[in-house]
């Protein structure tokens, strides 16, 4: 009977998109596809590209219908949208579906599935597990899966530093290109959860290779490249009234002689 309850709530909840605050399309293509057999999501490839692109976007929206249940077929596709994504927004979005995952609201399966990655993300985390931030989402992973789980022991080898080689042979030998290896120095600005930005509060900051704030640098360089522009009229006002003062000592020199 509980079963029953959950299919139908489940059900209500993904009746029409308003209910879900996600756009018809993206709606849609949520509620017909699945996922393939290798891994990728499925439908047209022209809905699964919209959805992605809807997550990139406005992935926090797609953490909220996560957060309210939605069933495991629907998580799964979610998930393998998630592998499209650009490097920095999987790693994103997988920190926020690790509290999910902790807080029951996602199924053990799809975590794993999103952890370990099923198509062009697999292998990816435990690839690049030496950055903070990813060893960050595999130590929480670790701690919430139970230990019979069929990815503790990748994580844990992945946290020795043991993974990373194997995942670069392993697509190697596929004809996949390799990893990206993400660097602290490139680290992607903090989402926190419930992320709100004030209108205003942005602030552009420039760096240099290393992850220097340059920002002070320009004011300087601005700040000198004006003093030098006014050195011209500077001269060219000093040196005329300094030849004026001189002649003018000259000829008070000879009248008073």
């Amino acid at each position: 009977m509980r079963y029953v309850v959950i299919i139908l709530v489940v059900t209500m909840r993904l009746s029409n998109a308003e209910n879900t605050g996600i756009p018809e399309k993206q709606f849609s293509y949520l509620k017909s596809a699945r996922v393939s057999e290798d891994g990728a999501p499925g439908g047209s490839e022209k809905d699964a590209a919209s959805f992605v692109d809807y997550l990139e976007s406005d992935k926090q929206a797609v953490i909220d219908l996560l957060s309210e249940g939605i069933g495991n077929r629907e998580q799964a596709l979610v998930f393998a949208c998630a592998e499209f994504m650009s490097p920095w927004s999987y790693v994103d979005f997988v920190a926020r579906v690790s509290d999910l995952f902790e807080e029951g609201k996602v199924s053990q399966k799809s975590f794993e599935d999103l952890v370990s990655g099923l198509s062009i993300k697999d292998g990816f985390l435990y690839f690049n597990a030496s950055h903070p931030d990813v060893k960050e989402i595999l130590v929480q992973a670790k701690r919430a899966l139970p230990p019979e789980s069929s990815i503790v022991d990748n994580i844990a080898r992945a946290l020795n530093g043991d993974a990373a080689e194997e995942v670069r042979r392993r697509r190697s030998l596929a004809g996949y290109p390799p990893f990206e290896k993400l660097k602290t120095s490139q680290n992607a600005p903090k989402t926190p959860k419930n992320y709100s930005l004030t209108p205003g509060s942005e602030v552009s900051h420039s760096t240099n290779e290393t992850g220097d704030d340059l920002s002070g640098n320009a004011q300087n360089i601005t700040k000198e490249e004006g003093i030098t522009s006014r050195l011209p009229w500077i001269i060219g006002g000093v040196l005329p009234l300094g030849i004026f003062i001189l002649f003018l000592k000259i000829l008070k020199g000879k009248s008073t002689s």
